[in-house]
C-alpha cells in the first residue's frame, strides 16, 4: 500500500500542474474579457498546449513534432471526410425526400443516421422542389359571434360541439370548438364581432337571408327534429337542393347556419360497363319526372301495388317486377333530382345487377309537345349483365310512353 504523500511532495505536484490548469484560466479569461473569440480561443489553447508540451514538460521531443503533425493530420481527414460524406448525403436525401424518421429508426442508423437525419430535417423547405411541399390545409374557420359565452353555449349544448381550445385575449377569448367525432379536425372560432365592418357584413348577411357558413349532417330530416325540440328556428326547412337537401337555422348569434346532407355516391370505377338508349316519348317532361319518382312507377314498370317511393334525395325506393310469375325485388335512392329535367338513381337487384348499386341517370328534354328521353345505366359488374339490360330497356321506355301517351 502506497504511503500518504508529504505536504512537500503535495506542493511540487501542485506547483508543476499550474501551467495546465492556467489553460482553463487563459481560455475563459480571453473570451470573457473580450480579447479573443471562442473559434480565436482554440486556437490559442491549441498554441498553448504545444509549449506546455515541448518547452515545460518536455514530453515532446523536437524530432517528434513531424510525426505529431502527420498523426494529427491523418486523424482530421478522417473526421473532415465523414462530415464532408454526411453534408452530401443528408443533401441528397432532402432533395429526394426519401427519408424520415421511421425509416432511421426501422433500419437502426444509430447516432450517425439520426446526425444525418437532424440535418435533412433541417433544410429550409424554399430549398425544396415545389413538387415535394406538402398540401395546404383548411385547419380553422370562424364565425362572427354577438357574445363569446351565449354562443358557446349554444354551439356545445344545442348543435352537439365541443370546446377545443379557451385562452384569454385581451378583452375576448380565442374560442374554438370541434366535431365530437374529430377532435383533431377543423377547429371553428368564436370569434367576438368587435369590428364595425364587421357587423355590418353579418348584418347584410342575416338580413338577405345568406348563411354564413355550412354545417355537413348524415341526416338533413333527423337533424331538423332534433333541433326543433330544442327550440331552434329555422327559417328554411329541409329542402332538396341538386344532389343534396339542405336546412337553414338562427345560431342565436347573429348569422344563419345552412346545414346539409352529404350524398355519397357509388364508386363505378372498377366497373366501367355501361348501357345506353334513348327514345322520343309523346308525353312532356312533367309527366315523365311523376311517372319516374313517384308511386306511377307501377303504370309501366313495376308490379302494382309494390311500389314504395318519394322524391326525395337520398330516400330509399322500393318496387317489384313480375315475369314469369316470379318476383324480382329492385332497390335504390335518389342521387340527383332535377324536376323536370333529370333523374338519376341506383338500381340494385339480386339477379339483374347480381347484388350490386348500379346507377341510372334519366334525362328529360323537350322535343315539341313531347320528351326527348336519354337513358344510361352504368355500374355493371360485368359485360354480359350490361349487354342484357341493354336489350331489356328500350321494352321498358315503349311501356312508358304507352302509359302516358296522351289521349288524340
Amino acid at each position: 500500500m502506497d504511503s500518504p504523500l508529504g505536504a512537500h511532495e503535495l506542493a511540487r505536484r501542485f506547483l508543476a500542474a499550474l501551467p495546465s490548469l492556467f489553460l482553463v484560466v487563459l481560455v475563459m479569461g480571453g473570451i470573457i474579457a473580450g480579447y479573443f473569440t471562442a473559434t480565436e480561443a482554440g486556437a490559442i489553447a491549441v498554441f498553448y498546449s504545444f509549449i506546455l508540451a515541448v518547452v515545460v514538460y518536455r514530453e515532446v521531443a523536437p524530432r517528434e513534432i513531424p510525426t505529431v503533425l502527420v498523426d494529427a493530420s491523418t486523424t482530421t481527414a478522417i473526421v473532415l471526410l465523414l462530415v464532408g460524406a454526411a453534408m452530401a448525403f443528408s443533401w441528397v436525401l432532402a432533395w429526394r425526400k426519401r427519408m424520415n424518421r421511421r425509416h432511421f429508426m426501422k433500419y437502426n442508423a444509430g447516432a450517425i443516421g439520426l446526425t444525418l437525419m437532424a440535418q435533412t430535417t433541417s433544410r429550409r423547405q424554399d430549398d425544396e422542389p415545389r413538387s415535394t411541399r406538402t398540401t395546404m390545409k383548411i385547419k380553422l374557420s370562424s364565425v362572427f359571434v354577438e357574445d363569446q359565452d351565449k354562443a358557446l353555449e349554444f354551439y356545445t349544448n344545442v348543435l352537439g360541439f365541443v370546446k377545443k381550445q379557451d385562452v384569454p385575449a385581451g378583452a375576448f377569448r380565442w374560442l374554438t370548438v370541434v366535431s365530437p367525432d374529430k377532435p383533431d379536425g377543423t377547429e371553428l372560432l368564436l370569434e367576438p364581432i368587435d369590428n364595425p365592418a364587421a357587423k355590418t357584413f353579418q348584418k347584410a348577411l342575416f338580413e338577405q337571408g345568406i348563411p354564413l357558413t355550412a354545417f355537413a349532417v348524415e341526416d338533413v330530416e333527423l337533424e331538423y327534429d332534433r333541433l326543433k325540440e330544442l327550440g331552434v328556428r329555422f327559417q328554411t326547412e329541409p329542402t332538396p337542393m341538386g344532389s343534396t337537401k339542405i336546412a337553414v337555422f338562427d345560431d342565436t348569434a347573429g348569422n344563419l347556419i345552412q346545414l346539409y346532407q352529404e350524398v355519397t355516391r357509388p364508386d363505378l370505377s372498377s366497373r366501367p360497363f355501361e348501357a345506353k338508349v334513348e327514345r322520343v316519348m309523346a308525353a312532356p317532361p312533367h309527366v315523365l319526372f311523376q311517372a319516374w319518382t313517384t308511386e306511377q312507377f307501377d303504370r309501366w314498370f313495376a308490379a302494382p301495388g309494390t311500389v314504395l317511393m318519394e322524391p326525395e334525395v337520398n330516400k330509399p325506393f322500393f318496387f317489384e317486377s313480375r315475369f314469369d310469375d316470379q318476383r324480382h325485388p329492385h332497390y335504390g335512392r335518389f342521387l340527383r333530382l332535377v324536376p323536370h329535367r333529370l333523374i338519376e338513381m341506383t338500381w340494385i337487384t339480386a339477379d339483374g345487377t347480381k347484388g350490386v348499386e348500379t346507377v341510372v341517370t334519366v334525362e328529360l328534354t323537350p322535343s315539341g309537345t313531347g320528351t326527348h328521353l336519354q337513358l344510361s345505366h352504368a355500374g355493371f359488374p360485368d359485360e354480359e349483365t350490361m349487354k342484357g339490360h341493354e336489350a331489356a330497356w328500350p321494352s321498358g321506355l315503349e311501356q312508358l310512353d304507352k302509359a302516358f301517351r296522351p289521349s288524340p
